[in-house]
């Protein structure tokens, strides 16, 4: 492996807390042909509104998780600016950087064209919280069967 082709890693005290890349996001394919980037008004199921933070982060990039989100995986920070899936003003990313931005106005355009698929996503997402729920609960019982 080249210098170059190292991974960077990254410090997770950067992190802001904001959870704009905690949103879902898709590409649409809209009437013209054109892939447009649309970021959801969706949190990822794992989120915890309240503290934004990552409830399975210490096991995010699992097969479980994988299982639990629905077969999404969660990014990487690489990946993730690769993707551009992180918000412009990231701390994890330079001036240079472009990346996907809450727009209401396109996520209208997106739910007034699909609002079966959106609905879906919605209803998705809440089966999965509620499977993320029933797999703590179930760790949080077998840790305290331990002590």
């Amino acid at each position: 492996m080249k210098k170059k082709d190292k991974p960077i890693i990254h410090a997770e005290s950067k992190c802001k807390r904001c959870s704009d890349c905690c949103k879902r996001k898709i590409g649409w394919r809209n009437k013209e042909g054109a892939i447009i980037p649309v970021v959801l008004d969706i949190n990822c199921p794992a989120l915890d509104e309240k503290t934004k933070l990552c409830r399975i982060y210490k096991w995010r990039h699992s097969n479980l998780a994988f299982v639990l989100l629905g077969m999404n995986q969660c990014l990487t920070v690489d990946q993730a600016i690769h993707q551009r899936a992180l918000p412009n003003g990231c701390p994890y990313t330079d001036e240079k950087y472009s990346g996907m931005t809450f727009d209401p106005a396109v996520l209208a355009k997106y739910r007034q064209a699909k609002l079966g698929d959106y609905m879906q996503l919605v209803g998705e997402t809440r089966v999965q919280r509620k499977a993320i729920d029933t797999v703590l609960g179930l760790m949080e019982m077998m840790t305290k069967g331990k002590e």
